[in-house]
């Protein structure tokens, strides 16, 4: 579901479409400073959280937030604001730009299984099938839980803990698959007689992909220990979803191949793995560092760790996507800053983070580009404080 951007503009975008104001912001950002990196970085971090408000501003008498993805911002695609408030959360300066994006979302998820579309316009309202129901709904339940776990959130849970839980029962567990474990792509009810000129990467409502199970498991596991803090009944049973949807994860690991199959149909399918020529870096490749990314544990803390190395070699065998910028823009690239630092190579995720500022001026910007940067800042900065402890 890495797909959709936000253009970079020069200056700020007048009303649009009579629902508010969008700001995207233009910006030229300075190189990283060799001798003074953590001031240097935080100020990149700052330059971040703004740009990705600028994406993603709740504003007019509704209170209303949008991800557009061209100037006339029609288009908007829920799953990318999700990613990219995330990393901003639990910071009380930010409130009301979450908030009113999860009150949003609440008001347009669909009343009989609780998904909701992308929209292809505004004003009027008229939606097209989402990429994934899957992904759309675990990342709207981590920034939801992140949010509510909050001091300035807690009165928003309070308020919307019924409706978040409802999402997670309707969208993922009750698509998740008995045997594997898998959540399915989209929800069973899914076909609605929208937009199906562009139904996303399956047509099907049967298959479980990698990557959004991934999501899935995060959304799940944060869910769970949210509601075990808060003593309520749900809590054991989301907390065993979690651990199935890890399992399904650990069966789609080849063992002989050091990686996993991005797709649970795959199994039957390649039964010997990827043909060479399907060896691209989006999805093969990239889906690769996806259980890292989402601490999804794989067996014992050994095995898992092994599992972890052995797929990040399979994913940075073909050479140089670890090491430099990458121009495709179907995916957020920062993520080999963000996984490069939770691994503890710091210099490879500084040098990405250094490219990725210096290449920023004057291309398109992506809101969950900027947050996986964030976000790998953010780990950098935990480490050189446990450090200097």
């Amino acid at each position: 579901m890495w797909c959709i951007k936000v253009r970079q503009f020069k200056a700020r975008l007048g009303t649009m479409l009579g629902l508010g104001s969008l700001l995207v912001a233009s910006m030229v950002m300075p190189r990283f400073c060799r001798a003074q990196p953590s001031r240097e970085q935080a100020r990149f971090a700052q330059q971040l959280e703004q740009h990705i408000l600028s994406c993603a501003r709740p504003s007019g008498s509704a209170n209303i937030v949008r991800f557009v993805e061209h100037p006339q911002g029609a288009g908007l695609r829920f799953y990318f604001v999700s990613v990219g408030l995330f990393p901003l959360a639990d910071n009380p300066r930010f409130r009301n730009e979450v908030e009113g994006y999860l009150n949003w979302c609440l008001s347009l998820a669909h009343r009989d299984d609780r998904t909701w579309n992308d929209l292809s316009n505004i004003n009027p309202i008229d939606e097209r099938r989402s990429d994934a129901d899957d992904s759309n709904a675990a990342m709207f339940i981590r920034l939801a839980v992140r949010y509510g776990s909050s001091r300035q959130g807690a009165r928003w849970w309070r308020q919307n803990e019924s409706q978040v839980i409802s999402i997670a029962q309707e969208v993922l567990l009750e698509n998740q698959q008995t045997e594997s474990g898998l959540v399915t792509t989209h929800s069973s009810s899914r076909l609605r007689g929208v937009d199906q000129q562009d139904p996303g990467l399956l047509a099907t409502t049967s298959s479980s992909y990698l990557m959004d199970n991934c999501e899935v498991y995060s959304a799940l596991k944060m869910l769970a220990e949210k509601l075990a803090r808060d003593n309520h009944a749900d809590a054991d049973e989301f907390a065993k979803a979690a651990t199935h949807v890890a399992s399904g994860i650990d069966s789609l690991f080849n063992a002989d191949a050091g990686a996993f199959y991005i797709l649970d149909t795959q199994k039957t399918a390649i039964p010997n793995f990827y043909p060479e020529d399907e060896l691209d870096f989006y999805p093969h490749r990239a889906a690769q560092i996806f259980p890292e990314l989402f601490d999804v544990p794989l067996g014992d803390e050994e095995e898992t760790r092994m599992k972890y190395d052995q797929a990040w070699a399979f994913a940075t065998a073909n050479g140089d996507w670890a090491q430099g910028p990458i121009t495709d823009e179907e995916f957020p690239w920062t993520v080999r800053a963000l996984i490069a630092a939770k691994r503890g190579d710091h210099q490879t995720a500084t040098r990405i983070l250094a490219w990725y500022q210096a290449d920023m001026t004057g291309k398109h910007m992506y809101i969950h580009e900027m947050a996986m940067a964030l976000q790998a800042l953010e780990s950098l900065k935990t480490t050189r404080d446990h450090q200097a402890r």
